[in-house]
């Protein structure tokens, strides 16, 4: 009995796939899981994101003021600490990105963290309590470089689902309550 072109070639392809799931069948899990993961789309909201970009965003303000000895400008601070959020091959996007609270914002035109207007343009020795004082927070406001002419006015009525964060004027990240 002779087998024709089309049935080798499918008898080939069997064996072929056989052999596959074999090799992959210990790694099954893991393929369910990344095919799962892709198919998902959109992440799912991590209460941490917000705080984890927040800590992000104190180290900036740290370096920034190692750099300059002063505090940005509220019209621009994030024009500003941009520059200081940096990684080796971290992308403009995924520094943006750290510039908004996950909850919130997309860090593309929704970021939800505004500035201390107070503080604008100070030296650093000008503030007087920097552990308590509130610079970059959580915001009603959503823009790019949104700050307030007045500390937390603009933080949240109603809490966020991970609470109401600030980075205080010595960087260090920390919930906050409204006054």
């Amino acid at each position: 009995m002779r087998l024709s072109k089309g049935k080798w070639l499918s008898l080939g392809c069997a064996v072929v796939l056989i052999g596959l799931g074999v090799w992959l069948f210990p790694f099954r899990d893991l393929l369910l899981l990344y095919i799962a993961e892709a198919f998902r789309g959109k992440k799912q909201f991590n209460p941490e994101g917000c705080m984890q970009n927040l800590k992000s965003v104190g180290q900036a303000l740290n370096l920034y003021l190692q750099a300059n000895d002063a505090y940005p400008p509220a019209d621009r601070w994030m024009d500003e600490l941009i520059l200081y959020l940096h990684a080796d091959d971290i992308t403009r996007e995924s520094q943006k990105r750290k510039l908004a609270c996950p909850e919130v914002g997309d860090g593309e035109s929704t970021f939800g963290y505004a500035f201390n207007g107070e503080i604008s343009s100070l030296w650093s020795d000008e503030v007087q309590n920097p552990a308590e004082t509130p610079a970059i927070y959580d915001s009603e406001k959503l823009d790019w470089n949104a700050f307030d002419a007045k500390a937390l006015d603009s933080l949240p009525k109603k809490e966020r689902e991970s609470g109401n964060n600030a980075v205080f004027a010595d960087g260090h990240a920390a919930p906050v309550k409204r006054k």
